[in-house]
């Protein structure tokens, strides 16, 4: 159902705001709405910055976590110490950025160190100093590259204007080598240098390079003690993670806060926002604990506003309300559409998959989600989804005598595979009820806003109308003393849809000719129920799937290795089966709620209620040390 609101207006003393802001905040019971004459500019880029580092430094720390959470480890904080500020989580963020970079610093070095190392190791042999390479009194002296393809044609040219030469290591395809030219061979060695390609270095240090090999490693093996060093003290700050998320949630609690509208005077401050009714005894226990003297006015929407849409549903409804609100949140004055289309969502979810072994694993497979992903928001509602379906997903695997695709008992009501068109009537039964109920939802809104006459003459008029087509067609196909049940019944609802149909509009002809031109809907009804073919598409290829599935993995059993094979084609065949008949089913499903359903009835156009409250992504629960307000 949709709570009724109400409209607050509190007025306290200026002095007392920020602590009135936080008991509301706590409370989580009223939504502050922007008053018309504030324009105050607020800056949460320091709360942003917290949270964006806190984030990078809860990813990076993960990287040095040894062991994962157990599944049923929650994040708790104690009250007092979740909404005081500790500099202590401040001082771990800022340990741990540090330590993070002072690892990418070394990491960084180390890579400038291994080129260097790999620079110097060609030159291992090179038993003089890199300061004596130097030209003489009549000799040029080069150090470089020649390509190994061109080294022995290289070295004979060399050889042929009497140079002296030393050969070195390798570096990839590439020779090091030291030789000496007489000054008056200049042109003839540039030429060859450069025919040659010959790659020659200027070296900038001066030592010898063993000696500088040796102090490369010996840096690069300190750098990486300190690397496993700081690596260990990462590990053992994983343990404290815990304050990082609830550094995180704090600061985008703070956030919230600061971003809550308020317009101050010089003396007193002034909040309006909505408040469900059963909730007004609750606030004024908050005021009386939050500051010292206040006025709150508490009023009725008024014709014209606007207030937030808040459902109040039970355990099973509650996830169903995702599916609604990703259409269109329902508006606050309209009928909530929820109880009854979760009803139908959870019925039709389970027609579309229809195995007994599928249920089971959408069962485990939600129960475990929720348990160690710990998703929030429209993650968790989906996975509830799935968790509840997984019953009516059982019991149609049970009407159908599907079993992971094997027929293990015989069906208690049709196999679909061999009866299609069995179960396309059915699917059309389903998809008549469906629009019915639909009608149900519209009649009750009309009576709701006291429009007897067409809940009476026009909504009822209609489901009289489809009940009795139902009933006439179960006749025609099944048994036959419904027909003239059924006739009687359309024949009623045509009688009353064509004297009373035009009933609102202008002139006698119009009158006349609006009952007719209403009888037109019944098209747009059949076409509707035409949709819901796809329960049976859907159901059936769910079920050959996980058909070939099985005789792939049958046709493979003749070794050993075929047994594996096998095994393998059977859980990763059903397990895509799933995940694709999971995909299809909440989108049709989905599809046939939002046109079918929605279509007769539903207005939307709301938004959701949401109060002023404290922001937990990371933290699971804040445990108070008296019960709740």
């Amino acid at each position: 159902m949709i709570v009724s609101m109400k409209k607050a207006k509190i007025v306290a003393l200026k002095e007392e705001k920020e602590k009135l802001l936080s008991e509301l905040q706590k409370s989580g019971l009223v939504m502050l709405i922007p008053t018309e004459t504030e324009t105050v500019l607020i800056d949460v880029s320091k709360n942003d910055d917290v949270i964006e580092r806190t984030k990078k430094s809860l990813s990076f720390l993960e990287k040095y976590q040894e062991k994962k959470d157990s599944i049923l480890a929650k994040t708790e904080v104690e009250y007092d110490d979740f909404f005081t500020y500790d500099q202590e989580k401040m001082d771990l963020l800022i340990k741990l950025e540090e330590l993070e970079e002072k690892i990418a610093l070394t990491h960084e070095e180390n890579s400038a160190l291994l080129e260097e190392l790999d620079f110097y190791r060609p030159w291992l042999k090179l038993d003089v100093k890199l300061k004596d390479l130097t030209s003489s009194k009549y000799t040029d002296l080069f150090v470089g590259y020649v390509n190994s393809k061109d080294e022995e044609q290289f070295l004979e040219s060399l050889d042929a204007l009497g140079c002296d030469y030393k050969l070195y290591g390798l570096d990839k395809d590439k020779r090091a080598i030291i030789f000496a030219s007489y000054y008056q061979d200049k042109e003839k060695i540039d030429l060859l240098n450069k025919e040659y390609q010959f790659n020659e270095l200027k070296f900038e240090d001066d030592g010898l390079v063993k000696d500088i090999v040796k102090r490369l490693e010996k840096q690069i093996v300190t750098n990486n003690l300190y690397i496993d060093e700081a690596s260990k003290k990462l590990t053992k700050l994983t343990k404290d993670k815990e304050k990082l998320y609830i550094l995180s949630d704090q600061a985008a609690t703070d956030k919230e806060l600061k971003l809550a509208p308020a317009l101050d005077t010089l003396e007193a401050v002034y909040l309006e926002g909505w408040i469900r009714s059963d909730k007004e005894d609750v606030l004024k226990e908050v005021l009386e604990k939050a500051v010292s003297c206040y006025d709150l006015v508490l009023l009725d929407p008024e014709e014209g506003e606007d207030p937030p849409t808040c459902n109040k549903n039970n355990k099973f409804v509650t996830p169903f309300e995702s599916v609604t609100n990703m259409f269109e949140v329902p508006n606050y004055r309209e009928v909530d559409p929820n109880p009854m289309m979760s009803i139908w969502f959870w019925f039709i979810f389970g027609m579309m998959m229809g195995d007994v072994g599928y249920g089971v694993v959408m069962l485990i497979g939600g129960i475990l989600f929720l348990k160690i992903y710990k998703p929030k928001g429209m993650l968790k509602q989906i996975g509830k989804i799935i968790a509840y379906s997984s019953i009516t997903t059982v019991l149609f695997g049970v009407l159908y005598g599907s079993y992971f695709g094997f027929e293990l008992f015989k069906p208690l009501f049709v196999n679909p595979v061999e009866d299609p068109l069995t179960v396309l009537i059915f699917s059309f039964g389903v998809g008549l009820l469906h629009i019915v109920s639909g009608l149900v939802v519209k009649m009750y809104a009309s009576f709701k806003a006291k429009d007897y006459s067409g809940a009476i003459l026009d909504d009822f008029s209609w489901i009289v109308l489809l009940l009795g087509l139902g009933v006439l067609l179960a006749g025609i196909l099944y048994v036959p003393s419904l027909v003239k049940i059924g006739g009687i019944m359309m024949a009623v609802a045509v009688g009353v849809i064509i004297l009373f149909g035009g009933r609102r509009k202008k002139g006698f002809i119009r009158k006349l000719t609006g009952g007719f031109t209403s009888l037109y809907g019944l098209v747009n009804h059949m076409s509707d129920v035409l949709s819901y073919s796809r329960l049976l598409a859907l159901g059936l290829s769910t079920a050959i799937i996980g058909l070939v599935m099985n005789m792939l993995a049958g046709m493979v059993q003749g070794s050993v290795i075929g047994i594996i094979i096998s095994v393998i084609i059977y859980i990763v065949g059903h397990l895509f089966n799933i995940a694709m008949g999971l995909l299809s089913a909440y989108v049709h499903d989905s599809r046939l709620q939002y046109i079918e359903f929605f279509g007769k009835f539903y207005e939307g156009g709301g938004y959701e209620f949401k109060p002023l409250s404290v922001k937990l992504k990371h933290v699971d629960a804040i445990k108070y040390k008296e019960e709740k307000i």
